[in-house]
């Protein structure tokens, strides 16, 4: 961490000195927390330029809304194809459904990919709403839940699922993506 702490100085120090710190749009993120885990928050910084649209979303987003944010901020359109929420206009749902996926099974060594059908190297997959997580495991369909330390806007318990409900989210979720789910819906 303090390596990185210490390139992004770099970064920003070098952005100053050649007078190009207010053109450049600073994102700071990450595609895992430490130590590989999907059960902790991601960082993700925007710095504008001007030091524009200060400011910070407590809502659940993804690294998907990256790219509409960028379209957003320099006017363009976001395509219809491009899936995401453009941050800068406030509006994320703050029950907006956000999908994990994990490789493999826990091994004697450590995850170990089983690449074999129907979910290949997948073994397990998660739905997060709002400070809830739930986890799906591919493997023999059990479920479990729990809440997402440190999150910044707590859900009204009455608007989260119920553990069977986002069991079903997850499955659906996996055959919409083109997924055999016929063994989970048997589980």
């Amino acid at each position: 961490i303090l390596d990185f702490d210490k390139r992004v100085k770099e970064i920003v120090q070098h952005l100053k000195d050649s007078n190009r710190m207010e053109e450049t749009l600073l994102i700071i993120t990450s595609d895992h927390p430490s130590r590989w885990r999907t059960d902790q928050r991601v960082p993700l910084l925007i710095r504008f330029p001007h030091q524009l649209h200060k400011g910070r979303v407590t809502r659940n987003v993804q690294s998907i809304d990256i790219a509409p944010t960028i379209l957003d901020y320099l006017g363009v359109e976001t395509p219809d194809w491009m899936d995401g929420y453009q941050l800068l206009s406030g509006i994320t749902d703050i029950n907006r459904p956000v999908f994990i996926s994990e490789r493999g099974t826990e091994g004697q060594y450590g995850m170990v990919a089983e690449c074999k059908a129907p979910f290949y190297s997948l073994g397990a997959i998660s739905l997060v709403i709002g400070h809830k997580r739930y986890r799906l495991s591919l493997h023999d369909g059990t479920m479990t839940s729990q809440d997402i330390e440190g999150h910044t806007a707590p859900t009204n318990v009455k608007e989260l699922p119920s553990v069977t409900k986002a069991k079903k989210i997850l499955i659906d979720h996996l055959h919409d993506s083109g997924y055999d789910d016929s063994t989970l819906r048997e589980m």
